[in-house]
């Protein structure tokens, strides 16, 4: 085994496959074609909206004395105002509330963790030995 992968290989292969089984648990929780999904138009209680990339802009709602954070990006943030009413999904099995259009994010996060565990798979150092040694032919 240790001829066919480089040193931290595995390392990368098992950090790739959390954050595949991560995403992708978000994606099936927020799939549209079940029927646990409810359209629900709640009133924002709070919105904080922000255009740095480390810091989450999102909107609280309440339901039934429970407090709700709903993850948006800042241009979904800032057509929102706190008072108005907004159509969120509420997921029943998972007791969650999420935008209607946040699903393609979701998407996009399992694809490229699904190709980065796909191609961490691969024996990469033979492979890498085998095309050094074409090379040299």
């Amino acid at each position: 085994m240790k001829l066919l992968y480089f040193k931290y290989q595995w390392f990368y292969l098992i950090i790739s496959f959390i954050f595949f089984g991560a995403s992708l648990f978000y994606y099936v929780q927020e799939n549209h074609e079940k029927n646990n999904l409810v359209i629900e138009n709640h009133i924002i209680t709070e919105k904080k909206c922000s255009a740095a990339p480390r810091v989450r802009s999102f909107v609280k709602i309440r339901k039934e004395n429970k407090a709700y954070k709903i993850n948006l990006s800042e241009k979904q943030c800032l057509n929102h105002f706190e008072g108005e009413q907004i159509a969120l999904y509420y997921n029943k099995k998972y007791d969650y509330f999420f935008y209607p259009k946040n699903n393609n994010v979701n998407i996009i996060r399992v694809l490229s963790s699904g190709i980065a565990l796909f191609i961490l798979f691969l024996p990469l150092r033979s492979i890498s030995n085998w095309l050094s040694e074409n090379k040299k032919h």
